[in-house]
């Protein structure tokens, strides 16, 4: 399986949208997640690293508090993009 890339704070909400996730609240700096009104939220930070991504540790966090594992998470990520193949 390939390991985890980093990927922008937008990207990881499309994933998180993918799996029935929803925006129950935001700020100037989060994004709050349930899939439901009864589920506690989670948090995802707006605001990108250096690098325009998030940080391993805030990609790891949201796809533990949403119960995705990575062989769901690259499904998922098909899912909201597609394949991304290079043409030969």
């Amino acid at each position: 399986m390939p390991a985890l890339a980093l990927i922008p704070p937008l990207d990881l909400c499309k994933i998180l949208e993918a799996d029935g996730f929803h925006v129950v609240y935001e700020d100037h700096f989060n994004w709050w997640f349930a899939r439901a009104a009864t589920d506690v939220p989670f948090n995802v930070p707006k605001e990108p690293g250096q690098d325009g991504n998030v940080s391993f540790n805030v990609m790891e966090n949201a796809l533990f508090e949403a119960h995705i594992d990575h062989h769901r998470y690259f499904a998922l990520k098909e899912m909201a993009f597609g394949s991304k193949k290079q043409p030969n």
